[in-house]
């Protein structure tokens, strides 16, 4: 009898674990915050997203409603990234914008929107208002609440101007919305519980020695564990989903703007008509405008984790993919080699990088200590201190970390020789009697190996050498 309840108690357990749901959702909260609450006309105001506290998030969606009777149009160039690890995109023909965020990590501040008050505007309070926000982690999503800040715009209308109104902008709070798509995570959950059964009738054979029946229950727990192996392989999470031959943050910004009905990017029944060509996206995007305008392509193109629908999971599951499990390689080159003589102090170096993807450097790692660098767009530079003793140093870069904060091992040796103070010639004077010249070095770090004395007339040519 404790045989059978401990076989009872077993599937219990195991039924449970199968049928607890993987992703909950969960409400936060998002806070806006202004650098100034009255405006006057032709006044710019910037509106600070604020998470409640650190988390990890890799993509999230939102809608952004303002009033344009009171406030210029806005586009991509009106939002502010924490740093080059975030991508934010905006749809000014629906006000709804994305963010990826390559790092996963976000420390509080989310992003930053510039405002400014039109020279004819409304007149009185009016709010920014972020709806519909969802966000995801990699691993799960969140919702949150509706997030609004008032501002007061003042100072008395000007001839034609529009007049006063109470705020004439349409708050729209729905749900987000979900594409529906076709899913074999229910024909795996079946299979899992059949598997499960027969795993249990199988232990209750053999406990009972029905021998006749062990080989029935044994081939079909195997047939099962086949079944699910090929339905999960089938199910497996999609990489290159824009079709482009390569796995890159390029993915997850084609399922973003699939999310945010850019043009082109689904049918021609929901398409919305809105000009790319004067949006300005950050790093990745720029290059994958083209990319989004196939609209042939099936919506479950962009479920990447094959749950059925295609949200904010999609792009925060690409996202981490690119982040988590591709493989960085950086190759560096130092510049500027010929430079041969630093005074002591502050030194600069300068070096070009070949990375994975086109990642951006934002520190390297020299001598053991990590240094932040600056992009010119085609090299890096950095400034550090230079050692105390003087003589020649290898600074040597073991490692770099990416803006998405990978580290990735690299080598690079850049060679200076530094010195308290360069040689220069002193107390020169000329024999004539004797046709000499004589002339002392001072080299007060010994650094002087050999050189040529070159003598010029006083118009600068050439005399000896």
């Amino acid at each position: 009898m404790r045989k059978h309840l401990s076989l009872k108690y077993f599937l219990l357990m195991l039924l449970t674990s199968i049928l607890l749901p993987i992703n909950v959702m969960a409400k936060g909260d998002i806070t806006l915050e202004v650098d100034k609450t009255d405006l006057e006309i032709g006044d710019e105001v910037t509106v600070t997203a604020k998470l409640s506290s650190d988390e990890k998030l890799y993509a999230l969606t939102a809608t952004l409603n303002y009033d344009r009777n009171v406030f210029t149009e806005i586009d991509n160039k009106n939002f502010i990234s924490k740093d080059d690890t975030v991508d934010i995109i905006y749809n000014n023909s629906n006000n709804k914008f994305g963010i990826i965020n390559k790092s996963g990590e976000i420390s509080t501040e989310l992003f930053k929107i510039r405002l400014k008050v039109k020279d004819k505007a409304n007149v009185g309070n009016t709010s920014i208002t972020l709806t519909n926000i969802s966000s995801s982690n990699g691993s799960g999503k969140t919702t949150y609440n509706t997030s609004s800040v008032n501002v007061l715009v003042t100072r008395d209308a000007v001839d034609g101007e529009v007049p006063p109104s109470n705020n004439s902008q349409e708050i729209i709070d729905s749900n987000e919305e979900i594409i529906q798509t076709s899913s074999t995570k229910p024909i795996i959950i079946g299979l899992t519980i059949i598997m499960v059964i027969l795993i249990g009738g199988t232990i209750y054979v053999i406990i009972r020695k029905k021998e006749k029946i062990i080989v029935v229950f044994v081939s079909l727990t195997v047939i099962a564990l086949v079944a699910i192996i090929f339905f999960m392989f089938t199910n497996n999470r999609k990489q290159d989903v824009n079709k482009d031959g390569k796995t890159d943050y390029n993915d997850a910004v084609d399922i973003m703007k699939y999310l945010l009905d850019f043009q082109g990017t689904k049918d021609e029944e929901t398409e919305k008509t809105t000009d790319l060509e004067d949006k300005s996206y950050t790093n990745s995007i720029n290059s994958n405008n083209n990319a989004s305008q196939n609209n042939s392509r099936p919506n479950n193109d962009y479920d990447v984790n094959n749950d059925g629908k295609v949200d904010i999971e999609d792009v925060g599951d690409s996202t981490e993919h690119v982040t988590e499990e591709v493989k960085y390689k950086v190759d560096l080159s130092a510049l500027n080699e010929e430079e041969i003589y630093v005074k002591r102090g502050n030194i600069t170096l300068e070096f070009t990088a070949k990375v994975t993807l086109n990642e951006i450097i934002k520190k390297v790692k020299i001598d053991g200590v990590y240094y932040p660098v600056i992009y010119n767009g085609s090299s890096y530079s950095v400034s550090l201190e230079t050692p105390n003793s003087p003589g020649v140093h290898d600074f040597k870069i073991s490692s770099v970390i990416l803006a998405n904060n990978r580290e990735v091992d690299t080598k690079l040796s850049i060679t200076k020789e530094i010195l308290k103070n360069k040689p220069y010639v002193d107390m020169f004077t000329v024999d004539d009697e004797n046709n000499t010249f004589n002339f002392k070095l001072e080299d007060s770090d010994n650094a002087f190996i050999e050189g040529t004395v070159i003598i010029t007339d006083a118009n600068g040519n050439e005399v000896l050498n």
